[in-house]
């Protein structure tokens, strides 16, 4: 049972937002699949300017009466799965900081020592990489496709992420600012990641789908029912009784 919280200021649920109604097919059909999502690192890095992406799945950790900054960044369409179901699956809230920060200055003296390590630095360093990937700004630039926001506080997110335990082959860990713009290379990293490490989810674990607009509920049921395989006639029923719509969220919660 997910534990209560009388105060609201979190839920008992992860929402993953997205810009489409086949983006919220597809994973209802394939499930979850990391991406390549492009991450400033100034609050560990001030100078240069480093911005490099990470694989990554991010969710939010907010109610729905507060999702209305999320539905109008990350997409008007969701699916929302239990908290239990993202700690079984290793899914973390990030750590949160600013530069200078009392952590910040403790990471930068533990990387100085990883640094004058003589011999077989590789793995401290791939360790290094991963709790570096749960990190973000307190605030500070959101990249979108459609341009880059200024002056985001992030820590309005309650950021929960998924970072896949990648294989000791695998390349790349991260993607240069310049390689995650090219269309090309960014497309093939992200099918190599699909390709190795799915989020799996049972039915029982959805709590929410949220689309755009009242009259997409119906089409939605309808083509979840048509997915072979993967969702009995007591799933569909179920999900049915959970979807919800950005329209009502923003004018009732």
């Amino acid at each position: 049972m997910e534990p209560q919280n009388s105060r609201g200021l979190s839920a008992n649920t992860l929402f993953h937002f997205t810009s489409s109604l086949d983006n919220l097919l597809n994973i209802l059909t394939n499930e979850f699949h990391p991406n390549f999502c492009l991450e400033g690192l100034n609050v560990l890095f001030k100078e240069p300017k480093l911005e490099l992406a990470f694989p990554m799945l991010s969710f939010c950790d907010i109610p729905l009466s507060q999702t209305g900054f999320h539905l109008n960044v990350y997409g008007d369409y969701g699916i929302g799965l239990t908290k239990s179901w993202g700690k079984q699956n290793g899914i973390s809230p990030v750590l949160y900081a600013y530069p200078d920060s009392l952590p910040i200055k403790r990471l930068e003296r533990l990387i100085k020592i990883l640094e004058k390590i003589p011999t077989g630095p590789e793995q401290p360093f791939r360790l290094l990489h991963d709790f570096v990937g749960f990190l973000k700004p307190y605030e500070g630039e959101l990249y979108r496709a459609s341009g880059t926001l200024e002056n985001i506080r992030f820590y309005d997110e309650r950021e929960w992420r998924f970072l896949p335990e990648l294989p000791a082959d695998f390349v790349p860990l991260v993607l240069s600012k310049e390689q995650f713009m090219d269309d090309g290379m960014r497309a093939q990293a992200n099918l190599e990641l699909a390709e190795t490490c799915p989020l799996s989810f049972e039915p029982k674990d959805i709590r929410y789908l949220v689309v755009r607009q009242e009259e997409e509920i119906v089409p939605l049921i309808s083509q979840i029912e048509q997915i072979k395989d993967k969702y009995s006639y007591y799933d569909v029923r179920l999900l049915a009784s959970r979807v919800i719509s950005a329209e009502q969220i923003k004018s009732d919660f």
